[in-house]
């Protein structure tokens, strides 16, 4: 057994190139001084804190940036100026642009402490905040980030380290100088102490003094800032013990924007104590995406012009679109083209439902586990073992879906920046995806946007294993939220594949980064066993019947969505009410419903189910599809009862395939239920009436009392809102107020809607949005898009966030009011 553990702490290997030998007497005398210049910092930096560090925050907001980097820079001089340097020379050396470099090459110093240049530090609220975690926790908390932070500079040998095998430092819950520097062999405790080594709770003598040397510089510098933003002070005056403690303060001010940015949050992070997963929020995250992916599946079964949208989107990304694609040129867009179209929404809709479903009921279990985060665990000592095995699996999916966002991402990126990327990418011969190949032309090495793409699809994931998918990811947002114009480049369709990838890797992010035990789990997850669930076997079987003999079912091309999609599923909802548009609507509603009951036989037939009891499965409640009814002049509409104007249609029960020349399409009326109770309110001409009538398939009994609960008169509205916020759900639920009329609706405008409700708005990656409940009472939060790149929402997207609120809160237009 001694030989083995001997050969995995590298007392058989010999000393790597990059490492240089080092005795113990010299480690100990290291530990020793910079152990001491650590705590002698820290406790002097703590003592200005409790003094003054109100003030001190206020003297940093009111310096300009000039004479913040000014301050930096005397505090440093040799720090780096700019953000990233050392990712930039990674993947400027993966590949490097032809001359000479004007730049000088990166010091050990941009390596060993990436975060700490004059661009982020001299940036809104950093600098306070590192002063803030630093000053306030003991520095063995950010051991592990401290050498986390360092990755590029250890995986790339820029970072040269000692080599003294057999050798373990100490560093979780040494809160002293002297034991701070506590060094110990891999034998000692019946090798508990090796165990540990292993799960990544200690470290070996490079890594534990490579530690020691960044905190050592860490904290000389925060103290010399401190130093000179209290310029005015004598530094013993700074630290006289008879002036009075204050009480830390509450907040160290807010961010640029009124919402929280996620992308802000994680640019501050290196400045924070590190995070402990909070594991609800983690679960609220998943569950809002998991419940989107679920309402998109409900939007293109129920509304045609929802569905519309979504097939042209698809469509302009797909690869047949590029100059050259398997050796065939951009044809017209013909039955077949459509064909795949169609079956490749579909398909994607179900997979990304199922996916989302498997991190959730993940995030479920890792909540169960640890309720209250990962605090009440002892950092000492190993991880639960079933707490563990929740982690990898969750982490194991994330990774995968991972990497299966961002084969998607790299078909649609291609399509859209084709110019760019001629010659560059290839087709994957086992996906459906587009790999990077090389830059031959160096004018394309001028584009940072594109070349982070590059990286990121790159074919030989050199960037992927030197620099890291969440850094390329965080990257690619920074490069966006900085400029506008580079956002501009990003169609919706390609920012929404986009934001999916990085929620996704910032899951990932966050459970590796659950100190000390991340450490280890990548390699762990080399070693587990492909993990199974039911949701991984639909998908399964899904995917072999979409992809029977390697090719799209044709049943799309034999569902009557007749071409061009654009008549067939023309749905005017947002023109006025009359008898050409109403019309238009039920003509667009027959030929969706028939397209799904075509789909459902195919499935009854090579999958036992169909897609509509595959989604009933996956739904966490009770769906209602809307209809709507043929067209009443004005005059018999007032004179109509209310409850007339609902009707329950099966389109789902009923799997026979209607006949090839049906009729006229509105005469499908037996399956109509007619309730008697309710008057009817009068509807402007010149304003489209709601969708009215309600169809849930087989489950439509559960629904026959409808028309009579809304008869029966609502409750008081729930919502007063001023005239701002309620115009704003007036668009969205399509209310019969003549005075608001089906149109756009500006972002902003939206933003400040929801959070009348009692909403919190958190920015996320790409264009999505989470919406946190809190004024209310409710559990499920939401995820939206923001429209891009324009700032007004349009009708068909704001009809269906009016839906999505129906069926997670059962709100109605008539639930809102004015003051």
């Amino acid at each position: 057994m001694d030989s083995r553990f001997e050969s995995i702490v590298g007392l058989n290997e010999p000393r790597p190139e990059n490492c240089f030998a080092i005795s113990t007497s010299e480690v100990k005398l290291r530990i020793s001084t910079q152990s001491k210049k650590i705590f002698t910092a820290r406790d002097n930096i703590l003592q200005i804190l409790n003094r003054k560090e109100s003030r001190l925050q206020q003297r940093w907001a009111k310096k300009s940036k000039d004479k913040r980097a000014k301050l930096l820079r005397a505090a440093w001089p040799e720090i780096p100026s700019t953000h990233g340097v050392d990712i930039q020379e990674t993947l400027e050396a993966i590949y490097p642009k032809k001359g000479k470099s004007a730049k000088p090459p990166a010091s050990d110093t941009d390596y060993k402490w990436p975060s700490m240049n004059l661009e982020d530090l001299a940036h809104g609220r950093n600098l306070p905040l590192l002063l803030n975690s630093r000053g306030r926790n003991q520095p063995n908390v950010f051991a592990h980030a401290d050498l986390a932070a360092t990755a590029i500079g250890r995986c790339n040998e820029k970072i040269k380290g000692a080599w003294l095998p057999g050798q373990l430092m100490v560093f979780m819950g040494r809160t002293t100088p002297e034991t701070y520097r506590t060094l110990t062999h891999w034998k000692e405790n019946n090798y508990k102490t090796f165990l540990l080594w292993l799960a990544g709770v200690h470290f070996d003598v490079a890594s534990g003094l490579l530690i020691l040397e960044i905190q050592s510089k860490i904290y000389e510098f925060l103290l010399e800032c401190c130093y000179r933003i209290f310029s005015d002070v004598p530094p013993d005056d700074l630290l006289n013990g008879q002036v009075l403690l204050q009480t830390e303060p509450s907040h160290l001010g807010t961010n640029d924007t009124t919402y929280l940015n996620l992308a802000t949050v994680v640019a501050e992070t290196p400045f924070r104590v590190p995070d402990t997963l909070d594991t609800h929020q983690l679960l609220q995250l998943i569950g809002a995406k998991r419940a989107a992916a679920e309402d998109h599946a409900w939007g293109i079964k129920e509304d045609p012009g929802y569905f519309k949208e979504a097939l042209l989107s698809r469509a302009k990304h797909r690869p047949e679109n590029l100059r050259e694609w398997k050796g065939k040129r951009p044809g017209p867009k013909n039955e077949e083209f459509w064909n795949d179209v169609i079956s490749t929404e579909i398909h994607e809709t179900y997979r990304r439902l199922s996916l989302w479903d498997i991190l959730y009921e993940g995030a479920q279990a890792l909540y169960n586990k640890a309720p209250k985060g990962f605090v009440e665990f002892d950092h000492q000592q190993l991880l639960p073992k079933d707490v563990e095995d929740v982690l990898l699996r969750l982490l194991f999916f994330a990774e995968f879906f991972a990497t299966s966002f961002k084969n998607d991402l790299s078909m649609a990126v291609s399509v859209l920046e084709q110019g760019w990327f001629d010659d560059v990418l290839q087709p994957d011969p086992e996906r459906s995806s587009i790999v990077c190949m090389g830059v031959q032309n160096s004018e394309r090495l001028n584009d940072p946007l594109m070349m982070l793409f590059m990286h990121l699809f790159d074919g030989h994931r050199t960037a992927l294993k030197q620099v890291g998918l969440h850094i390329l990811v965080d990257e690619i947002q920074r490069k966006v939220e900085k400029d506008p114009k580079q956002a501009q480049r990003l169609s919706p369709f390609v920012s929404d594949v986009f934001s999916e990838l990085a929620l996704v890797t910032n899951i990932c992010r966050v459970i590796e980064g659950i100190y000390p035990w991340g450490f280890c789990f990548n390699r762990k997850l080399a070693e587990m066993d492909v993990p199974r669930s039911p949701q991984v076997d639909d998908f399964a079987r899904i995917d072999q019947i979409f992809k029977k003999d390697g090719k799209f079912p044709t049943c799309a091309a034999e569902s009557r969505l007749e071409l061009p999609i654009r008549d067939s599923l023309d749905y005017p909802i947002h023109k006025a009410y009359n008898e050409h548009n109403v019309e238009t609507l039920r003509r667009s509603e027959w030929n969706l419903d028939l397209f799904w009951r075509r789909w459902d036989c195919y499935f009854a037939k090579n999958m036992g189910e169909t897609l509509n009891d595959v989604l009933r499965r996956y739904s966490k409640g009770t769906r209602v599809i809307y209809r709507t009814l043929p067209f009443r002049p004005r005059e018999e509409r007032e004179t109509t009862p209310l409850s007339d104007l609902h009707q329950l249609v099966s389109n789902t029960a009923n799997l026979a395939i209607e006949p090839q020349n049906p009729g006229r399409f509105a005469a499908e009326s037996p399956r109509v239920k007619i309730k008697t109770r309710g008057k009817a309110q009068a509807a402007s001409s010149d304003v489209a009436d709601p969708p009215r009538n309600v169809a849930d398939g087989p489950e439509a009994n559960v629904h026959d009392n409808v028309a009579e609960q809304a008869a029966a008169g609502r409750p008081d509205v729930k919502f007063k809102l001023k005239e701002r916020a309620l115009t704003v759900f007036r668009s969205l639920f399509h209310t019969r107020d003549t005075a608001c009329q089906r149109r756009e609706v500006n972002w902003k405008d939206f933003l400040h809607a929801m959070t009348k409700v009692g909403f919190r708005a958190e920015k996320l990656y790409g264009s999505v949005w989470h919406f946190i409940p809190e004024g209310f009472d409710a559990t499920r939060s939401l995820q939206l898009h923001e429209p891009h790149p324009g700032n007004e929402i349009p009708h068909f997207m704001a009809r269906n966030l009016g839906r999505r609120l129906t069926h997670t809160y059962g709100w109605t237009g008539e639930d809102f009011g004015e003051v």
